[in-house]
């Protein structure tokens, strides 16, 4: 890297990081609840799937819906976890950004299926998820977050 470049790259990076105080500790711990908390609900919904009926009967393929839900939210919240405690976090946007994407579907099935929690949980962390990858792509360094 030319003297120039390395000036210009070590400028970008002091003015992201002044930029944003304590950001990097918002996407750590606000990411890693939205991804446990959907975690802990598919749970939830694994052990008693009317839960996600509000009192009406389990039945009409709901298991197999729940199931479909675990295979997809246990590996996304472990990729999230783990891309968010690794020293370096080159895969932490993609993997947002695919979290985010899965949390809007949520939404959306959670608000045509009459199921406020799944709706309005599915948009919270759908707008986190997506916020924190917008965030992480502005930023001009592909320095890692502090742990």
């Amino acid at each position: 890297m030319g003297k120039g470049k390395a000036v210009l790259h070590e400028a970008s990076s002091q003015a992201s990081s002044q930029a944003a105080p304590g950001a990097e500790k918002w996407v750590l711990v606000g990411n890693a609840v939205a991804a446990t908390v959907s975690a802990v609900s598919c749970v939830v919904a694994m052990a008693d799937p009317g839960v996600l009926l509000q009192g009406d009967t389990p039945g009409g393929g709901i298991e197999l819906y729940v199931q479909a839900y675990a295979v997809r939210q246990l590996p996304l919240t472990a990729a999230v976890l783990a891309s968010l405690t690794a020293r370096y976090r080159r895969h932490l946007m993609p993997v947002l950004v695919v979290s985010g994407i899965a949390q809007v579907g949520d939404a959306l099935i959670g608000a045509t299926s009459g199921i406020p929690g799944m709706a309005v949980g599915g948009t919270v962390a759908a707008a986190l998820h997506l916020a924190s990858a917008a965030w992480l792509g502005k930023r001009r360094t592909p320095a890692a977050l502090p742990a």
